[in-house]
């Protein structure tokens, strides 16, 4: 019998909870820092004062979940979309629709986050949930934690727990494309595929 702690890891690193694809995911972590561009000002753009607090999200958010591994490598912002790239993480508003405050790229290298754009939803708590797939992570099952299914109007978490927290460094020490149980992959960079998480 595997112990609570594993069960919770498996939920946050392999998808043990919802079963996105009906099996246990490989590690998705990202093999590198991720830098952040943010649409401000623009069509799809926040203000410059929200971008300052979503900055400070991404700041303390990243090194959360990936055990100090990783800080924000470079945050910008400008008036005009920027189509992904790999090493960073685009940001901007989207109608998601009357459920979704958020959606994210799961660890993928040219990583986008789309924030509802009405003023409903907790931005910065949707924003450091949406940072959570970006990085990898995937959903759990205990109400509280950053990256318990988030739903409008729900009561969210704007950081991770503690165990949130402990299992994402377990996971950021292990290669991307590890799978369950400790096996590490043979190569580098088998993982390349997109998945959008709610």
């Amino acid at each position: 019998m595997r112990p609570h702690g594993a069960r919770a890891d498996r939920q946050l690193l392999r998808d043990d909870f919802q079963k996105y694809r009906g099996f246990i995911e490989p590690s998705w972590v990202l093999e590198q820092a991720p830098s952040f561009y943010l649409e401000v000002e623009g069509a799809k753009g926040v203000s410059a004062q929200v971008g300052q607090r979503l900055e400070a999200v991404a700041r303390r958010t990243v090194p959360a979940l990936t055990g100090g591994k990783f800080q924000v490598t470079r945050w910008e912002t400008g008036p005009t979309p920027r189509p992904p790239q790999a090493g960073w993480i685009v940001i901007e508003r989207k109608d998601l629709g009357p459920q979704y405050c958020g959606q994210g790229t799961l660890g993928d290298p040219a990583g986008q986050i789309w924030l509802h754009s009405d003023n409903v939803c907790n931005l910065e708590a949707t924003f450091a949930h949406e940072i959570g797939h970006t990085l990898g992570f995937f959903h759990v099952n205990v109400q509280g934690s950053l990256m318990y299914p988030q739903i409008r109007l729900s009561n969210i978490a704007d950081a991770p727990t503690e165990r949130e927290r402990n299992h994402a460094a377990l996971a950021y020490k292990r290669p991307r494309g590890s799978r369950d149980i400790d096996v590490d992959p043979q190569t580098s960079g088998l993982l390349t595929a997109r998945i959008i998480i709610d």
